[in-house]
């Protein structure tokens, strides 16, 4: 028994439905298309490029309306969400006498940058799930010799990164600065703050205040 194949021809302008797809892409004919995109094609019957086996490159001109994206966003939930979320600040106001052996919140005060308002009350809270550069620093003044002196990451009240160094034998001027940093699983809602804690024996150690010197950095690199 011979099988016949049966090819259908269509021109420039002409809609295929969804009837026209149930044939295999082979048996179509195009008079004078070079491709076929969704305008040729019935919006009911719109099909996933993937499936097709096309040489030119998709773009949202060939895809309908409601399934186009902007592939190069994802909106986060804060007030920029077309921006990837990424704060720097630091300590402006004095923040003197640390209480000994005590994780003291560092009051970073000043922004150097917020991109989508993330920062508020001390504390980075996370916009979305992903995976972030955590940069903490902390510079001490009035140093103690031989003790040692800790800069703390906290997330949710817990802490994740801890930095430290023992003074030895301290000259002058007499201030160390002591920077923990990683990258960071974050869950959307999370919130990341800076602590100093020293062992000095003695409330007169001071956490110094200034851009470079006493800082917290947070930047998303992925989701």
């Amino acid at each position: 028994m011979s099988t016949t194949t049966v090819y259908k021809t269509f021109n420039s302008g002409d809609v295929l439905t969804a009837a026209d797809l149930n044939s295999s892409f082979d048996q179509l004919l195009t008079g004078g298309i070079n491709s076929i995109n969704n305008a040729n094609i019935a919006a009911a019957a719109a099909i996933a490029y993937s499936k097709l086996n096309l040489t030119s490159n998709i773009v949202n001109a060939d895809i309908s309306a409601s399934a186009a994206i902007a592939a190069s966003k994802i909106a986060f939930g804060d007030n920029a969400p077309d921006i990837d979320p990424k704060v720097r600040v630091y300590l402006g106001s004095s923040q003197n006498n640390i209480a000994d052996s005590t994780a003291t919140k560092v009051l970073l005060d000043t922004e150097d940058y917020d991109a989508g308002s993330d920062f508020a009350s001390y504390r980075f809270t996370a916009p979305t799930t992903g995976y972030y550069l955590v940069i903490g620093s902390v510079t001490y003044n009035e140093v103690i010799a031989e003790k040692r002196y800790l800069s703390l990451v906290y997330v949710n009240n817990a802490v994740r990164l801890t930095g430290c160094i023992h003074s030895g034998t301290v000259g002058s001027p007499n201030a160390i600065i002591v920077t923990v940093s990683d990258v960071l699983s974050l869950t959307a809602g999370d919130y990341v703050e800076l602590f100093a804690q020293h062992q000095g024996g003695a409330a007169t150690v001071d956490v110094l205040t200034g851009q470079d010197s006493t800082f917290l950095t947070v930047h998303l690199l992925s989701i």
